[in-house]
This record gives C-alpha cells, structure tokens and sequence, in this order.
C-alpha cells in the first residue's frame, strides 16, 4: 500500500494500480485496497484526458504560433517587396488556416505585384537595352564623324599641298583644279578662296596668251602650209612636164606588157609611178602623197580622181 501511495503521489499510475491490485490479494477482505485502485483509474484516466487536452492546447497554440509566424513573416516580405518570398510565406499561412481570408487577400495582392514588377524590371531592362544601344549608336555616329573630319582634313591639305606645288611649277591649271577641291571641301577656308581667285588671275592670264599663241602659231602654219602646198604644185607641174615628154607608144617601146611601178620620195612626198601596156599602147598613172594629207592622181599628165585611178589598176592591183 505504501509503494503504491508513493506511485500514486508521483502519478505512477501504472505501478500505483499493480501495486494496489498486489496488497488487494493479500488481503482480499480489505477494501482500502480495492478503493485505491479505483482512485488510481479515476486520477489515471482524469490525467489521460488533461494530457489530451494539453496537447490540443499545444497544437492550437503550435499552430496559431506557425501561422501568425508565417504571416508576420510575409508581410514584413511584402512591405519590402521581396513577392516571392511573400508568395511562399501566405501560402503556408493559407495551408494551415485555410478559412482565414487574410492570406488569400495578400496573396493574390502579392502575386499581382510580383507580375507588375516583372513587367516593370522587363520595361527597364528594354529601356536600358535601347539606352545602351542608343549611346552605342551615338558612339558609332560620332566616331564616324571623327574619321570624316580627318579624312577631310588630309584630302583639303593635299589638295593645297598640290595647289602650291602646281603654283611654283607655273601649272596654274592643275593649281586651280587643286584649289577649287580645297574650297569645295572648305567653303569656309579663307587662305584657300584667296589662293584659288589668285590661280584662276593666273590661269586666265595663261590661257590668254597659250589661246593667241596657238593661233599665231596656226596662222603660221597655215601660212607654211600654203606656201608649200605651191611649191608642192610647182614642182608637180614640172615633174608632170617630164613626164609628159613619153608618148604612149614611146612608153610601150620602153616598158613591157602589164603594170610596172616606180616609188620615190622627193621632200617628203610619195610619188607612186605605175606604167601600164596593153596593146601596143601605155598609160602612165601617177599618185602624189603630201605628208600633210592630200592626194594627187593623174593619167597621161592630166588629174583624175581616186576612183578613175583605182579603175585604171584595178585589173592589176585589186
């Protein structure tokens, strides 16, 4: 009986009630046994049904405690718009309190957010891209232009480079084409205006005197021409006049049948004989060819033209 009292007191229960069931064999007749057992069932079941209602306690709290922190947790999630942590968080809170409203409320709110700030971080990253690709373009443009200047700047100082060059070596046309490049390049380049009107004083000057040379020196040669073209005709005539001194028939005793041709040159003329027989009888055709372009033909002394010559031979030569 005392084991089980001391079994009782520490809430043994199941060494409390062996023990009571062991001194109530002992003595069977005595009821403080049997009314400790009876005790030790009550005070047994009473602490089973306390433990049940501890633990639903426990959970109740457990849970209460999960969510709130769940909560607690997504909305400090929320306020620093961390969405997806947020999502996560009101979900949880929404699986352990699923009749409660607020989560669904936040995070349907989270997800709206979340979506407008992937819609917002799109936007931005195609906003930086075309800034990026706008300053690229920029960048591209600007260096273009650089090259442009340079090249520009090498082509006008080459063009003055030439522009003197032809000016010291008295070539006032190339000196004036070099200049005339150097302004177009450089409309607002005094130094290249100024030498380009002194090179076109110079050029026209030039021009002046080479066009009234030229037709003095045609003049000239208009002149030589003439009278060589008299002497050409003097001295024609006179050949001619030897010649003439052959009779056909004196010419058929001297050549023999067919065609017999003679070429000499006197001062720089061609003079082509060509002696024809042909029964008894000769023809004597002649062609003159002056070196400044002229042709003469004659037949017996008298002057035909090419194509009477060209029938005359032509039995000979064609």
């Amino acid at each position: 009986m005392k084991n089980g009292q001391q079994a009782l007191d520490n809430k043994q229960f199941a060494d409390a009630k062996r023990f009571f069931m062991g001194a109530s064999k002992l003595k069977p007749k005595d009821n403080l046994p049997k009314e400790k057992l009876k005790e030790t069932e009550l005070l047994w079941a009473n602490f089973i049904e306390e433990e049940k209602l501890s633990a639903k306690k426990k959970q109740a709290e457990d849970l209460e405690n999960n969510y709130n922190g769940f909560v607690m947790s997504a909305d400090q999630a929320f306020q620093n718009e961390m969405w997806e942590e947020a999502i996560q968080s009101y979900q949880e809170a929404g699986k352990l309190k699923p009749e409660e409203g607020y989560p669904k409320e936040r995070l349907a709110l989270s997800k709206e957010n979340k979506d407008a700030a992937i819609a917002l971080a799109l936007k931005k990253q195609q906003e930086e891209a075309a800034r990026l690709k706008k300053e690229d373009l920029e960048r591209i443009r600007l260096e273009e232009e650089a090259a442009k200047l340079v090249a520009l700047e090498e082509k006008f100082n080459l063009a003055m480079t030439n522009g003197d060059e032809a000016m010291e070596s008295d070539n006032y046309k190339l000196a004036v084409s070099s200049y005339r490049k150097a302004v177009e390049l450089k409309p607002e380049e005094q130094e290249a205006r100024r030498k380009y009107g002194s090179a076109m004083i110079l050029f026209k000057e030039f021009e002046a005197f080479r066009i009234a040379e030229a037709k003095r020196r045609k003049k000239l040669a208009a002149i030589e021409l003439k009278k060589r073209k008299e002497a050409a005709r003097i001295a024609r005539e006179a050949y001619l006049a030897e010649i003439n001194k052959n009779s056909p028939a004196e010419l058929a005793k001297r050549y023999p049948d067919g065609i017999s041709e003679e070429a000499e040159i006197i001062d720089h003329t061609l003079i082509t004989k060509s002696i024809i027989i042909e029964k008894g009888e000769g023809r004597y055709l002649l062609k003159f060819d002056y070196p400044w372009g002229e042709h003469f033909y004659y037949l017996n002394g008298k002057k035909i033209r090419e194509d009477t010559y060209n029938w005359n031979i032509r039995k000979y030569k064609f």
